[in-house]
């Protein structure tokens, strides 16, 4: 794969401030009515899934291939950033990749705000670092480059290899990370899945974890009658306004899943299967949304810094202060003074000198 080389530049702490500014109005006034009759942001969700699939694989390279299945449903909220990203002529100024990174980032910290979960309110808010210097690919945004993701349908096993190998992260680091199923829904048309996680799908905070471990969940078969499929296999509360896949549920539960996703040993009551070795996580993280949201901010990190580590070639670099905050006061003051001090001292000495002659040529009787 062959990468756009990026115009050398440095990005500076107001033009990112300004560009956050822009995605963070365009993200808060996009939004649709629900099934639910709900109205909600609806670019939050899609903003996050874009960061993390363009951040699956070599590296974070603002690409997506829209004929992987796995992108399926990615064309709406590529387009929308891509209009945004034209119309205030940023090409010269960030990377698409920088800005797909900089619009998920932006779109937690407008889900956090909207959260009604935490007493007292406001939840926790979200403090992730934004850096800069992820390079695009050169046909960005499109590429013809497939990539595998965490299958659905997996068991713990799965998901805790398929995160260590992507991004290398940590055990805590990968039940923390997926807490952003606490946003959006699964769609048919584009997984086969149906429903939301939770009902409040623009909401960012521990909802998801509370939900798996304080209610009951049973497995069916969403598939409609006359689909050709081995099944599409999920967990439902009894009211089924919450749903999991078997990658969220294995964190709480020991479940084995068939090669179909089906799970034989516990399907009528997901409590009946043992607790998985991530369950005391999972507890913590329902107990304190503010330690939830620490780790979170933690291995997303580690996720949009990916092909780009610090000690690597293309290692991410900080914001620039802005020319105006560039200026030295210390030292330049420090000149000014004992340029002023010279002066005086030498005008003090013409002086005297001035005097003394004058002094000598005045007659004294």
């Amino acid at each position: 794969m062959h990468e756009h080389q990026q115009p050398v530049r440095n990005l500076t702490v107001a033009q990112a401030a300004r560009i956050k500014h822009i995605l963070t109005h365009y993200i808060t006034n996009n939004t649709s009515v629900n099934e639910n009759n709900r109205t909600i942001n609806s670019l939050v969700a899609p903003a996050l899934r874009l960061a993390f699939h363009d951040c699956v694989g070599v590296k974070c390279d603002g690409c997506i291939n829209l004929n992987n299945a796995g992108n399926a449903g990615l064309e709406t909220v590529i387009n929308r950033l891509d209009e945004l990203y034209a119309q205030h002529n940023l090409s010269t100024v960030i990377s698409r990749a920088d800005f797909w990174v900089l619009a998920s980032i932006a779109g937690v910290e407008v889900a956090a705000r909207k959260s009604k979960l935490c007493s007292p309110a406001p939840c926790t808010q979200p403090n992730i670092q934004f850096r800069w210097g992820r390079k695009d690919c050169a046909t960005a945004p499109a590429t013809n480059d497939t990539h595998q993701f965490p299958d659905a349908h997996g068991d713990l096993n799965h998901v805790l290899t398929f995160f260590g190998d992507s991004f290398n992260m940590t055990t805590r680091d990968v039940v923390a990370c997926l807490g952003a199923h606490t946003l959006g829904k699964a769609k048919r048309s584009n997984s086969g899945f149906e429903g939301l996680w939770v009902p409040q799908e623009d909401e960012f905070d521990n909802h998801y974890y509370t939900a798996m471990v304080n209610l009951a969940f049973s497995q069916r078969n969403v598939d409609l009658p006359g689909t050709n499929s081995t099944g599409h296999w999920q967990w439902n509360n009894p009211n089924r306004d919450f749903m999991m896949f078997n990658a969220d549920m294995c964190l709480l539960r020991n479940i084995t899943p068939e090669a179909n996703g089906q799970v034989l040993s516990c399907a009528a009551n997901a409590n009946a299967c043992g607790r998985a070795s991530t369950a005391d996580i999972v507890e913590e993280y329902a107990m304190s949304n503010e330690r939830w949201v620490r780790d979170f901010e933690k291995c997303f990190q580690k996720m949009i810094s990916h092909g780009y580590e610090n000690g690597t070639a293309d290692e991410l670099k900080e914001l620039v202060a802005d020319d105006s905050e560039n200026t030295t006061p210390s030292t330049t003051t420090k000149s000014s003074t004992s340029s002023g001090s010279l002066i005086s001292e030498m005008c003090y000495k013409c002086l005297c000198f001035l005097f003394f002659i004058a002094y000598c040529l005045v007659p004294h009787h």
